[in-house]
C-alpha cells in the first residue's frame, strides 16, 4: 500500500470522526432551579435566572387561586417595571393552578425597555395591584 493511499485512508476517517462529533446532540444545561413540591406548595411563588434566543429573562413560577391574577414587578423605589400583558385564574371548579411566567430583561416593543441591574419585587396580585397575594424580591 502506497503512503498516499494511507494519508487518504487516515484524513478520511478524521474527517468522518469530526463530522459525527459535530451532528451528536448536545446536553442543554438548565438554570431552572430543582422545585421541591412541599416547598412550593408552602409558599407557591419562585423565580431565577435563565436564557432564551434573545437574552436574560427571569423564569417565574406561581400558582393562581383567585380570579384574574396576573404578575407585577416593582423596583426599589415603587415603581412598576413590569405588568404582565394577561389574566390567569383557577380552574372552573376553583382549583388552583401553577403556571410558570417569563419575564424578558432585554428591551422589546411588546414589553419595553431593558431592565437594569438592581432589586425588585415579584408580585401575584388579583383584580388589581393593590390585591397583593404572594411576593419575593430578586437581584437582576
Amino acid at each position: 500500500m502506497k503512503i498516499e493511499n494511507v494519508l487518504e485512508v487516515i484524513f478520511g476517517t478524521l474527517m468522518v470522526i469530526m463530522i459525527i462529533i459535530s451532528l451528536r446532540p448536545r446536553e442543554r444545561v438548565s438554570n431552572e432551579p430543582v422545585i421541591v413540591e412541599e416547598t412550593f406548595d408552602e409558599y407557591p411563588l419562585i423565580a431565577w435566572h435563565d436564557t432564551d434566543k434573545k437574552g436574560d429573562i427571569v423564569k417565574i413560577k406561581y400558582r393562581v387561586s383567585e380570579e384574574k391574577t396576573f404578575i407585577e414587578v416593582v423596583d426599589d423605589k415603587g415603581g412598576v417595571v413590569h405588568r404582565q400583558p394577561f389574566h390567569r385564574s383557577p380552574w372552573e371548579d376553583g382549583t388552583p393552578r401553577d403556571f410558570t411566567y417569563s419575564w424578558t430583561l432585554y428591551y422589546t416593543q411588546d414589553y419595553g425597555d431593558e431592565i437594569l441591574p438592581g432589586e425588585y419585587e415579584i408580585r401575584v396580585c388579583h383584580i388589581y395591584s393593590r390585591n397583593v397575594d404572594l411576593s419575593i424580591w430578586i437581584t437582576i
